[in-house]
Parts: structure tokens; sequence; C-alpha cells
């Protein structure tokens, strides 16, 4: 704030005399505003350059614009464990910088408050104490308690920002039934899995503006805009932690707590597993350090685990491009309800029962931990650096990473493995599902597909056939030619179907709205797959 008492105090007098006081009035104001654009302006390099830890050198330079560009969570918080008497919680402060992207100015903010979903059970979160700017400011929930509206004192025009201030309470939920387990304490294997456990801003996009209606049943529930996160945190210092980011030294010991720093660089997200029975594994995939995080007596899964990582980042990054950050964890975690695998920027978790060689998944599926653990390393370039709204196009992310996993498996293995995985994880299910259901579209809202099945066959089964048919029709040239231009043109920022198609028409060098209304837009398998085809997998899968 600039200092108005200043010109207001200096000695009223004669006209050269007044004139003379407002020369050294503007002086002294020009002063002032030079002085706080410099103090931000350091301030702003030192955040840069602290956010760069979690990126390595060879792209830090790439994103130096995109890091001071986005919004920017701080964050000081407590983590209390589990206990018989109470829950495992999370207490702190949230300051987040916002910085109008959106092209247009707006009047409120939103935040997420994703725990109060109905299926975290005994999970809540609880916000208070809102400034915005210094100012308190009223809030109100809705969607059951999942959004925050926040009325901003003053609009804020597209390229300013605003800073936002709260106290949270998150409650991690114990052995929590419904959800697919991202966020809960597991009892069973003493573990936390700490998706979205801080108030996130809404996802906005230039379609549907921001995300404020109720969380998607069927598809990821969260859907958040790239952002920095600095986070410091004070836990009991025997967890050992797994998360998003790269840590900011070596934690801090006092007695039996622990106060780690982290820091995320940009990141969409920023996610957290702990427990003090992770036994850690470790590897370099090109400047990048892949972590295994496993339970006692998996040694010999998490070693496989680790090494599928280090493979599938090389892979990609000769592929699209480079995977950005210093680390990769890759976390066995308790989850399920159709769910094998979670994503999160900078870390994954696979499912702990594709870690058992007694599970009747990986006695009857070839590679299933396998392809879990590459389908979710896949989702770190689309959904991690490139992002769309999940709620309304998944397949942009989750079609295209399970076709990519098939493509892992033709660079890894052979032709012969690739159409074996594309036979389990691509045909199968759809297939199915065509001959015996009919035919659905696959660029369709996550909640508008007639059950969780259909959504999961259509865009995980159809969505990547179709990318394998793209593929076939354009060149494998111009189709990975594509996915890097995609990958640089969209980094940290959320794409839609037309910017991909685009994509793929440039490299092409063809109109493809034939190919993409065909694919994605209409419901027409039958005129691509017969009888012939059903019966030509179920052959090849016998024997």
């Amino acid at each position: 704030m600039v200092n108005g008492s200043i010109c207001s105090s200096l000695v009223p007098g004669g006209t050269v005399v007044k004139r003379l006081n407002l020369i050294v009035c503007a002086l002294v104001l020009w002063s002032s505003i030079a002085a706080l654009s410099g103090q931000t302006a350091q301030a702003r390099q030192e955040t840069d350059d602290l956010q760069s830890l979690a990126l390595i050198d060879s792209v830090v330079s790439t994103y130096a614009d995109t890091t001071s560009d986005l919004s920017a969570y701080t964050v000081s918080a407590t983590f209390t464990p589990y206990s018989i008497a109470d829950p495992a919680a999370i207490t702190g402060d949230l300051s987040i910088k916002y910085h109008n992207r959106t092209g247009a100015t707006q009047d409120t903010l939103y935040l997420r408050l994703y725990p109060n979903n109905a299926e975290y059970a005994d999970g809540r979160m609880d916000v208070s104490d809102i400034t915005i700017d210094g100012e308190t400011v009223l809030s109100y929930t809705s969607e059951a308690d999942t959004t925050v509206s926040i009325p901003l004192p003053d609009p804020v025009a597209d390229g300013d920002w605003v800073e936002l201030k709260l106290a949270f309470t998150t409650i991690i939920p114990t052995d929590p039934t419904q959800s697919y387990g991202m966020f809960k304490f597991d009892t069973s294997a003493n573990t936390y899995n700490l998706a979205h456990w801080l108030p996130l801003l809404a996802g906005w996009d230039e379609e549907a503006g921001w995300n404020t209606g109720p969380i998607s049943i069927n598809g990821d529930p969260v859907f958040t805009e790239a952002a920095t996160f600095d986070v410091t945190l004070s836990a009991p210092a025997d967890l050992i932690f797994a998360g998003s980011g790269s840590p900011v030294g070596d934690p801090e010991i006092e007695g039996d707590t622990q106060t780690l720093h982290f820091v995320s660089g940009p990141s969409r997200d920023f996610d957290l597993a702990a427990s003090s029975s992770f036994q850690v594994t470790t590897a370099m995939a090109g400047e990048t350090e892949v972590r295994s995080f496993a339970m006692p007596g998996f040694e010999t899964q998490s070693a496989a685990v680790l090494e599928t990582g280090v493979k599938a980042i090389g892979i990609y990054n000769d592929l699209i491009g480079t995977y950005p950050y210093r680390q990769l964890d890759i976390v066995q975690a308790d989850i399920g309800n159709g769910a094998g695998g979670v994503e999160f920027p900078g870390m994954v978790f696979i499912g702990s029962s594709f870690y058992s060689p007694d599970s009747p998944s990986v006695q009857n599926i070839p590679h299933i931990l396998e392809f879990i653990v590459v389908h979710e390393v896949a989702h770190q370039w689309f959904y991690g650096v490139v992002g769309n709204d999940q709620y309304l196009h998944a397949y942009l992310d989750e079609a295209l990473s399970n076709y990519l996993s098939v493509v892992y498996f033709a660079a890894a293995y052979d032709a012969e493995t690739a159409n074996e995985q594309a036979n389990y994880q691509l045909r199968a299910g759809y297939f199915d599902y065509l001959f015996n259901y009919g035919d659905d579209i696959v660029d369709q809202p996550t909640d508008a597909f007639r059950t969780g099945g259909a959504y999961g066959v259509i865009v995980y089964g159809k969505g990547a056939l179709a990318f394998m048919e793209l593929r076939a029709e354009i060149g494998t040239d111009a189709f990975f030619a594509a996915l890097q231009q995609y990958f640089v043109d969209y980094a940290f920022a959320i794409a839609t179907p037309t910017d991909m198609q685009t994509a793929f028409e440039e490299a092409a060098d063809a109109s493809l709205d034939e190919f993409w209304t065909h694919w994605f837009k209409s419901a027409d398998g039958k005129d691509d797959y017969d009888a012939t085809d059903y019966a030509r997998l179920l052959r090849e899968m016998s024997e």
C-alpha cells in the first residue's frame, strides 16, 4: 500500500511552492511504488527459485515463466495421527495467491472441500477465518458442503492477483468403505492415504467455467488447475512420507516430531501418503529419482514396480516429452471399488491387492501389476502436465493413458505382448459391452454414462482403441509428433477436445472431423467390429 499521508503533509504555500510540493510528492510516490514493486519482484523470484527445486535441471528454464504465472499455495500444517479415541487430523493455515487467468473479471472465488464428500464417511473439512487481501469476508457452502463460495470485496480483473487466507481442519476418515480409498487411514496397513487433504481452488475451464457442482461419481473426483505448492508439515517422527513435489532439505527433528518442507513446482494438486511401515527403494530414470514405497513382505513386487516406473519414464520421455519433476513416488496403497491405481502429480497409488501373487487378477491377467503402474505413470504426461476437465472429457487423459500403456509394452517387450495387453485391457471389456448391451459415446460427462461399468469400458476400452485407430489412420510419425506438440502447447494448462483434435490435424495435415465424430461422439461401434472380431478375441485370450 502506498502511503498517501506523505503528500498530505507537505506544507502549503504559493504557486511555485505548490508545484515543488507536487514534484516532490510525485517523486516520493514513484519511489514508494518502485520500492514495493522491487520487493514484490524479489519475493516472487525467491519463490520461483524455491519451486524450481522440484524440477529437473533441464526443464527449469522451460517452465520458469509458467511457474511465476500460476496461483501459489503456501501451507503450514500439523498432522495428528489416528488414536482409538480420535481419528487422524490435519490442521493448518493456508494462503493462496490467486492469479486470475480466466480471461474475464471474477467477483467470486470457489474452494472445493473434497473430504466432505459423503463417501468419506467420518471424513470432514472445515474452513474459517477467511480473508481476502487482509479483509475479512463472508463465505457460503453448497453441494453438501463440498463447495465454498467467497464473494470478493473488489472484483479481480483478468491478469490481476488477490491473496486468500484461511484456517482449515481436515478429519481423515478411518477405513471408509464407499470410496476409491485415496483419502483415509487404513488400519490394517497402518497407512494414511492423503489425497485432497487441503482446500483447493475449484477447477476452471473455458467451456464450463468454475467446477462447483456435485463431485463426480464415476470418474476422478478432483478437477483443479495447475498452481505451485509450498508446504510445511509437522508430523510424528516415525512416519515416512511419499508425495507430490520434492522435500526441501532434511526433516527437522525435535523429540518425537518432525517438520517437513515440500515444494511442488507447477502442479495440479499436492497429495501425500504416510506410514511408519513403508520400505523405500529408489532408482534413477534420467534426471528423475523413482521411489517405490511398499509394505514389508513385498520386496519382489516393489522391485518390479520400481523397474517398471524407470522404464516407463524412459519410454515416454522419448515418445512424448520430458517428465519434469525430480521425483516420482509409486506407493502401494489399499484402494478399490473399481480402481486399480490412482494418479496424482508426481505420485501414484497402486492397489495393494495387485502386489499379491495369490490375487485372482494377478494369476489370470498377464502383467496386470505392470500395466497398472504404466497407466498411472502415463498420467504424469496427460492429466499431470497437460490437464483437461475430467468431469466433461475424461477420455483426453484416461483413454490416451490406457492406449499409451499398450505402447509401453510394444517398446519394452514386443508387438505380440502389446496385442495381448490390448486384448485384456482394451478389447475384452468393450467387446463384451458392445455385443451384449450396445455401444455408447466416448466424449460425454463421466456421470452421464449409464453405469460406472459403462464409463470404464467405453472410456478406457473404446476410447483407447480409438487412439490406436488414429495412429493407424495418420501414421506413427504424425501421431507422436502431435502428442509432442500438444504436450508443449498445453503444459500446465487445461486442454479441450478441440485442442487435441487440432494438434493431430496439424501433424497429419488433414481434417479429422469425420474420424473424431465417429470414434468419440457416436455410438457406432458395430460399424468397426463384428462377431468375427469378438470370436478372434476370445480365441486369442484362451490360447
